[in-house]
């Protein structure tokens, strides 16, 4: 019989960088036996994005059994605003939730 692997939502601010942060993060989840699921990983095809990434986000916070989110200050002197909404979400769904910040 196959065990699940657990999932992990990767929240935080590192979708907006311009750099590999979040594919090293979906491998270290991989390496440690884990299934990634990182926002940008969703399908958006709407002219007006918003509503689909707030649902499609959602979903996979749904889907998943860990919550890691990087609260690092983002655009000003606290954690990304989008980041702090799914903490919230995550929390009241009873999803376990870490944080880190560098």
């Amino acid at each position: 019989m196959t065990q699940e692997r657990s999932t992990i939502y990767l929240a935080g601010p590192d979708v907006f960088f311009q750099d590999d942060s979040g594919e090293i993060k979906k491998q270290l989840c991989h390496d440690a036996g884990f299934t990634p699921l990182f926002p940008l990983d969703n399908e958006i095809k709407r002219a007006d994005p918003a509503p689909d990434i707030f649902q499609a986000n959602i979903d996979m916070i749904d889907r998943c059994h860990i919550v890691m989110a990087n609260i690092t200050p983002f655009r000003g002197p606290s954690c990304d605003l989008g980041t702090a909404f799914e903490i919230g979400y995550a929390r009241k769904a009873g999803k376990k939730v870490f944080c880190y910040s560098s």
